[in-house]
């Protein structure tokens, strides 16, 4: 990896990685170089049941897609997207996630989150009042706070009835 210092973009979907053999490619602490250029990174459709505890190095990743995987939820979750501070695109659709890492609520970049065909029953009303949250998919989770003729209104109804869901 060391000789992909310009390396930007990486698209590793479709080949059956599982988040222990991800780490043993880029190691616990990736090379610097990768860590310091790779920007978006793609692991949909793989056998990841986790998510890599290699990620946490990739501090200039902006776009994450885990989708069709079977991730659930772990310990150390808000700990890897503490870490991940530069993301704006997250998607971790058509996962086994019951609930949604509280560290992403808090990525400060966030513009687009895609949750949508997970188990998830309670969508943080904070993502509401995201300061730069634009797009958030939810549909196909088990939730029931919000309608589904506002799910199906599209991003903006969404956010706007999370808002209205926080504390005054």
């Amino acid at each position: 990896m060391t000789n992909w210092p310009v390396l930007r973009s990486l698209n590793l979907a479709r080949n059956r990685i599982a988040a222990e053999s991800l780490d043993a490619v880029l190691g616990r602490r990736p090379p610097p170089l990768v860590c310091s250029s790779l920007t978006a990174l793609d692991l949909s459709s793989n056998g990841l049941t986790a998510f890599p505890a290699s990620l946490e190095a990739l501090k200039c990743l902006s776009k994450l897609n885990l989708s069709f995987n079977s991730i659930r939820e772990s310990r150390f979750d808000d700990v890897l997207f503490d870490a991940l501070d530069q993301l704006t695109d997250l998607d971790v659709s058509q996962n086994k996630l019951s609930k949604l890492p509280e560290a992403v609520v808090f990525l400060p970049k966030l513009d687009a989150l895609n949750i949508e065909n997970n188990d998830i029953r309670d969508v943080p009303p904070e993502l509401g009042a995201h300061p730069t949250l634009r797009t958030l998919l939810i549909m196909g989770n088990p939730q029931r706070v919000i309608r589904q003729a506002v799910v199906r209104s599209g991003s903006a109804a969404v956010l706007e009835a999370l808002a209205k869901r926080l504390p005054a």
